[in-house]
Formats: structure tokens, sequence, C-alpha cells
């Protein structure tokens, strides 16, 4: 993701205003989307599912979304004046050294867990199949009171 913003201002970089690599600024924007689909994109829902007690999760879900959208729409609503004011290229390599950042602090600052469900995601599975008789995590149909919710 941040390679495809570096190499997209060095496209602008080297066509400016002639855009002779036009097919290239695209091939590389849709590199991007794609990137961001499968690594960061996900990585705010994961987050915002798992690091919440279970009393305050909903409200500070809703409370991470809005901030979450809100960012979006302060990126739409500066882009044209950033492109404006330092031009395509450089807008887009601070765009990738954001990206950086926001790689290094999902990299080094948020907790892995290494292939380790968490026990509400494996009881859930466990709910779910329990009527098949499957074991999930460890968890059995014969240890949850299927069709309660958790009372």
């Amino acid at each position: 993701m941040t390679i495809s913003l570096g190499v997209l201002g060095y496209i602008f970089h080297l066509s400016g205003d002639r855009g002779g690599l036009a097919n290239l600024a695209v091939i590389t924007l849709m590199v991007y989307v794609a990137s961001f689909a499968i690594s960061l994109g996900p990585v705010f829902w994961l987050l915002i599912s798992e690091i919440y007690p279970t009393k305050v999760r909903g409200l500070a879900a809703g409370i991470a979304s809005g901030a979450n959208w809100t960012s979006k729409f302060v990126v739409s609503l500066t882009f044209l004046t950033l492109v404006q004011q330092l031009g395509s290229s450089w807008t887009f390599w601070l765009y990738g050294l954001l990206s950086l950042s926001a790689w290094f602090f999902s990299y080094y600052l948020v907790r892995r867990r290494k292939g380790a469900l968490s026990k509400r995601s494996r009881i859930s599975g466990a709910r779910s199949s329990a009527w098949l008789g499957q074991s999930v995590g460890g968890i059995t149909g014969s240890d949850l009171h299927v069709g309660s919710r958790g009372e």
C-alpha cells in the first residue's frame, strides 16, 4: 500500500501535467485500493471488535466508527487543496508517509494474537455448530446451554 502510493507520487512527478503515464497511474491506484482492502482497511474493524470490554463495546465501537468516517471525510475534503498547494506527487508521497506510519503503528503497537481464537469467538462458533455435534476450539455443544443467551 505504501509502495503503491510512493510509485503513484513518482508517476505524477515524472509526467507532470502532461499525463503521459496515465495508464500506469490507474494501474498503480488499483494496486493501492486492492492492498488497502486486504491490509489496513480491515484492521480498524478488527480492532474495534476486539479491544473494548463487552459492557462498553457497542458505545465504543460507535464512537470509533464515527471517528473513522470523520477521518475519511477530512481526507476527502482536503485532497484537492493538498493537490493545489503541494502538487499531485507530494500529496501522494504525504499519504504514503501517513500509510507507513499507520503500518508501524499496527505492527509494533497492536497486540498480535498469533492464531489464537478469543474465548468469545470460540463460544460463538461452538454455538453455531452445536446442532451438528461438532467441536469448535475444544468446546462442544454439550458444554454450552444452546439456545440460551449466556444467562
